[in-house]
């Protein structure tokens, strides 16, 4: 008897699954609607929420390439061809690394080209800095052209101390659909200190 109640108890639990399943079903009718049409103002929100998200995603994919020191993606995917970099203040060197002899004498470094920017982020990589990114803010150019600006506190790997303050100063740009950098400016920080923008601009 008891095994007669599981095998119906199975039975209306079936029973009640096919209805579920078919009452999901689409409706035909509801289907062969054409699909609601959106006004130009509501599609340039969308587009630009999107190129939001996306540029975000880019710097978040910069932080994950130097916590893996993968110098590569920094050139293969994140940065555009004509790609700029330029380091600004005392806690960087006059080579553009992050500099930790305590000097106050402000360094501004600036380094164009494949070439360069590899060897650049060679060499900053092997100190093993770990990034984390804050407040980070997108200013939409163009359909194909931003800027941006987020802090980053550089920690120690030995002990997760933070090494140094950066200020980004961001360019971006669109090439064949996907947000690539095209200038970074790193303000370096000191406690007291004030920071002054870059305004060369492009």
């Amino acid at each position: 008897m008891r095994h007669f109640k599981d095998f119906r108890r199975l039975g209306q639990g079936c029973a009640l699954a096919a209805l579920i399943a078919l009452s999901m079903e689409p409706d035909p009718a509801m289907a062969a609607q054409p699909p609601v049409p959106i006004s130009a103002a509501e599609y340039d929100r969308l587009t630009q929420a999107a190129d939001r998200d996306a540029i975000r995603e880019l710097v978040n994919r910069y932080f994950d390439a130097a916590w893996r020191q993968d110098a590569e993606m920094f050139l293969g995917e994140l940065f555009a061809p004509k790609m700029e970099h330029i380091t600004i203040g005392a806690g960087f060197a006059a080579d553009g690394q992050l500099r930790a002899d305590g000097s106050s004498t402000s360094q501004r470094h600036v380094t164009k080209g494949a070439g360069p920017l590899r060897e650049l982020y060679l060499r900053a990589l092997s100190a093993g800095p770990l990034p984390f990114g804050h407040n980070h803010v997108v200013d939409l150019l163009g359909p194909d052209r931003a800027r941006g600006r987020v802090a980053v506190e550089l920690r120690t790997v030995a002990n997760f101390d933070v090494q140094q303050i950066v200020m980004y100063e961001d360019d971006y740009i669109k090439i064949d659909g996907k947000w690539k950098f095209l200038r970074r400016v790193g303000h370096a920080l000191k406690p007291g200190g004030k920071l002054v923008l870059d305004k060369s601009g492009f």
